[in-house]
């Protein structure tokens, strides 16, 4: 993962950062690559951060969405609070009730080391759901969506493109 220490200080600072996986544009999803990105932003001062990195093994965009996860987890500093915001369900349903059928299944190896994080993170870590992609009223009031949140995603999926975009092969 390629991390800036201004992103990692950002997001400690912050306590929030959203993630996301992709394969990247249309033009680009021929390649077969995914990548993973992340978006932390401190609105008062007009400041951003981004990561990106490419993702080990086989190459899907759930992999991508869980190897974003991980990439953070592992420069999170314990004592500080972080709340993840993340729009794949299959990341968020499995880091919240952590379970062999995830730690033996297709990013077992993965899903071990993110079990590993979370235990020694323990409750300085929260995963929200994001629903991505919102284009109604309608469908930001169902999902309870947030300023924070929608930007938080908006972001981390821009990351993950360009990465994805990136990282092509």
């Amino acid at each position: 993962a390629v991390f800036t220490a201004s992103f990692v200080q950002m997001m400690h600072s912050l306590g929030q950062v959203g993630t996301d996986g992709s394969r990247g544009s249309e033009a680009w999803a021929r390649y077969k690559t995914v990548a993973a990105g992340a978006f932390t932003c401190d609105l008062p001062a007009g400041t951003y951060e981004t990561m990106n990195a490419k993702v080990p093994g086989i190459q899907t965009v759930p992999r991508s969405e869980l190897w974003a996860l991980y990439s953070l987890l592992t420069h999170q500093n314990p004592e500080i609070h972080i709340t993840y915001y993340i729009d794949a369900s299959y990341v968020v349903r499995a880091a919240r009730a952590p379970s062999e059928v995830y730690s033996k299944g297709a990013n077992g190896d993965l899903w071990t080391r993110v079990y590993a994080l979370l235990d020694r993170l323990g409750p300085n870590v929260s995963i929200s759901k994001v629903k991505s992609h919102i284009t109604s009223d309608e469908e930001w009031e169902a999902h309870n969506m947030t300023f924070k949140a929608a930007l938080l995603n908006c972001g981390a999926d821009n990351a993950a493109d360009a990465a994805a975009e990136l990282y092509a092969e």
